[in-house]
């Protein structure tokens, strides 16, 4: 359990109330009313401080993620590691050079953001073998960025709904839709917007005024370096433009990606808050209390109150109620409808009993219909609740799936091919036949390798491949936003698998199986194996058909499967270009799903020791009992309320959440007749 709850109330973090009732002061059941954990309205958090009161969500998962200061510090190391080899190795790096320490500095950002302009290229085998290792762990980089930044978007969504409701107890409900529609995601994409368009016209004005580019071709300079597209055939010369560059290719590159980042959150931040509209405008009904009415005893209390308000929000599911009652039912020996200590001993000496908090997980992670059937005394109603709390159709659609996503690809090589090849008299370089060098510069450019093999050489060219980059990267978003939620999915099952282990066994011999199993590393190995093969047979051909040396065939394979392309070694025969064109593509995709899978191992790992972990903690013990019966006479311990408890201890729900229900609750009472909110008389017979 968890440690720093583990004597605290049930509706801990609020202030108690002045004057306590006694038992005897109880209104009578068949009556709806306050239980005694219910927090006062007085005591919910004010706009004052509001921050302090919602503080980040404690998700958890989310430990599975490295920090941003590992991030900071693993980027560290490698500048300055690769700033000191590619000085050593200076005398073997060809192109326009400077001073020796800024071009080693200079070649490891641009080496590192994938943009390999190309200005500067290796030129001996030790170099070029040395770039391809900084080629890869830079990559490696990009992938943990990213992982911190899937992590941030699932964490920033549990806040919203919490504040909006807290607000609607104050200026109602108009004005709570409205801030939700100013919400301040909205300004951190704006901002980040702005500050991407002070960095693309700096970077264009200093290249117009510097490196004595022309206006369209410090433009375009700009947009295939943001892109880390980088062709090569514009570039920062200078000793000064090379100052510039150290510091305005990584804060553009890193602000590009950011605002996709924000992008995604607006997108996720949109969902959630069509699901608060839909909450805020609903209005506490009797079959509402019907179907809030756990225990059936015809009596809604706080506790029961608030899960069913809970659910609605969408905050936990039907699922995460069952499997907590399935467990105060085997507890409640003498079927009183309470819970004692006295029942706790006698239930744990009948059976050892197990139940994993992540069992709700099933629920969104598969549809076992061989699943034991729950005996929970609400699950007669669970059609009820079910359809009174669905969310509208709009709020199930859920991210493009990989159909979707092959289709824009499909469309976007297609017009891309038929656009170029319009533009082939525009596009100068090494050619062959036209069709095929078209639809080689349309893969290359949606790929960001750009070679510099081709390259546009006309503004009209031009200005189509800045819309080119453009659209691939829009499409690169959404397929990191495809394999981010297949990461969230994965570490649900990785519980899941948990669960059905200590569900058969129990706990003592879950936790010896949970040892004894072994990450499986299978999908990594083959991903491993098919990347290699990918790259022998990418070799075999530079090797063969464009006549390269060995040591060549390798780099030139390294740089374009991680998206660097320096240009120095491109394809340049027909059918080099023709079988380029798809191994390209399968290429890249395959090192983007040999990096998910290496994620996936992490979590996995992470994951199995946070399952023990629950394992370990999960049987109810006397002090859960107290902490959970702030009422402290030892027996009054209902089913919603060891319900919420359990939820609030595993951090499915919060502190603020219980209040946030709890302030509605307050709202039914003052504003509606008790014997009006009763449950119907059929609830009562039943």
């Amino acid at each position: 359990m968890a440690c720093n709850d583990e004597n605290e109330p049930l509706l801990s973090g609020l202030a108690t109330p002045r004057t306590q009732k006694t038992n005897g002061d109880r209104p009578k059941k068949r009556r709806f009313r306050r239980v005694r954990s219910a927090p006062f309205a007085d005591f919910v958090p004010t706009d004052g401080n509001r921050e302090a009161a919602l503080p980040r969500s404690g998700s958890i998962f989310g430990r599975l993620n490295p920090s941003l200061k590992k991030v900071a510090l693993f980027l560290t190391l490698y500048m300055g590691l690769g700033t000191i080899c590619f000085y050593t190795t200076r005398t073997q790096i060809k192109g326009d050079k400077t001073n020796g320490i800024l071009d080693a500095l200079y070649f490891c950002v641009v080496t590192m953001t994938t943009v390999g302009y190309g200005d500067l290229v290796p030129n001996s085998d030790l170099a070029k073998l040395l770039a391809c290792a900084f080629v890869f762990t830079g990559m490696a980089l990009v992938g943990l960025v990213l992982t911190k930044a899937a992590d941030y978007l699932a964490e920033k969504q549990e806040i919203l709904l919490v504040k909006a409701l807290h607000m609607n107890q104050k200026v109602g409900e108009l004005q709570v839709l409205k801030e939700i529609e100013t919400n301040r995601v909205k300004y951190k994409f704006y901002t980040t917007l702005i500050i991407l368009v002070v960095l693309i016209l700096t970077g264009t004005i200093f290249l117009y005024e510097v490196e004595n580019l022309g206006l369209v071709d410090s433009f375009y300079c700009v947009c295939s370096t943001i892109t880390t597209l980088g062709y090569g055939d514009k570039s920062f010369s200078t000793e000064g433009g090379r100052i510039f560059a150290v510091f305005w290719i990584l804060a553009s590159t890193i602000c590009l990606a950011q605002c996709f980042l924000y992008v995604a959150e607006v997108n996720t931040e949109n969902r959630q808050r069509a699901l608060v509209k839909w909450v805020l405008s609903r209005r506490t009904t009797n079959v509402d209390l019907e179907a809030a009415d756990i225990d059936d005893d015809g009596v809604v209390g706080a506790a029961e109150f608030v899960l069913f308000k809970l659910q609605e929000m969408g905050k936990i599911c039907q699922q995460d109620i069952s499997v907590i009652m399935e467990e105060f039912e085997n507890l409640d020996v003498d079927q009183s409808g309470t819970l004692s200590v006295s029942d706790i001993s006698e239930a744990q000496s009948v059976v050892v009993f197990m139940l994993d908090h992540f069992y709700s997980i099933i629920s969104m992670t598969s549809n076992d219909e061989k699943a034991p059937k729950k005996r929970s005394i609400q699950g007669r109603k669970a059609t009820l609740v079910a359809a009174k709390c669905a969310p509208p159709d709009a709020l199930r659609a859920g991210f493009p799936d990989l159909k979707r996503l092959g289709t824009y690809f499909g469309i976007y090589l297609g017009v891309g091919t038929v656009i170029f090849y319009a533009l082939k008299n525009d596009i100068r370089g090494h050619k062959t036949i036209d069709f095929i060098d078209s639809l080689y510069l349309c893969v290359v450019t949606m790929t960001t390798v750009g070679y510099g093999d081709l390259v546009p050489h006309s503004y009209n060219a031009q200005l189509v491949c800045i819309f080119f980059i453009t659209v691939g990267m829009c499409l690169f978003g959404i397929a990191v936003k495809i394999a981010a939620k297949y990461l969230v999915v994965k570490q649900q099952m990785v519980m899941v698998n948990a669960l059905r282990m200590s569900r058969k066994m129990g706990p003592v011999e879950a936790l010896k199986e949970i040892e004894s199993v072994k990450i499986d590393y299978n999908k990594l190995k083959i991903s491993l194996i098919a990347m290699a093969g990918h790259y022998v047979i990418g070799i075999f051909v530079l090797l063969t058909i464009e006549g390269m040396d060995f040591t060549d065939a390798i780099y030139c394979a390294f740089t374009t499967m991680t998206t660097t392309g320096f240009g120095d070694e491109t394809f340049q025969e027909l059918f080099g270009r023709m079988f380029a064109v798809f191994w390209i593509s399968t290429g890249t995709s395959c090192v983007g799903q040999l990096f998910l899978y290496i994620a996936e191992i992490y979590t996995d790992i992470e994951t199995k020791k946070l399952a023990k972990q629950v394992i370990s903690n999960n049987i109810i013990a006397k002090t859960d009992l107290e902490a959970a019966d702030d009422i402290k006479d030892g027996k009054v311990y209902g089913a919603a309320d060891m319900i919420l408890y359990k939820l609030k201890e595993k951090g499915k729900i919060k502190q603020d959440d219980i209040s946030v229900a709890m302030k509605d609750l307050n709202d039914v009472i003052k504003n509606v007749d008790v014997d009006d909110v009763t449950p119907p008389k059929s609830a009562q017979e039943k």
